[in-house]
């Protein structure tokens, strides 16, 4: 069962392009009664089906704020690696 199978909702927040075939969709999903948030690889397929894969995370909604957080701390580390390379 494929993850767009066991959600009882999808709202689209925004996706990224990672290649020709590949996409990273970024999703606000409920599955039994919980509220998450989805990124997950997409691909589109030889038919021109746009398949979830595997690859991906779910988070619940009271850990969202707890993600943020990290990837300001990922970005300010990335920042400061890129200053040094300069």
């Amino acid at each position: 069962m494929s993850v767009d199978q066991q959600t009882e909702s999808v709202q689209q927040v925004g996706e990224m392009q990672k290649n020709k075939t590949t996409f990273t969709k970024i999703r606000i999903t409920e599955f039994k009664g919980n509220t998450y948030l989805d990124i997950r690889d997409f691909f589109i397929s030889k038919d021109n089906k746009v398949v979830p894969t595997r690859k991906g995370i779910s988070i619940h909604k009271s850990r969202v704020t707890d993600l943020i957080s990290l990837l300001e701390k990922a970005e300010a580390q990335l920042s400061g690696v890129q200053n040094e390379t300069k």
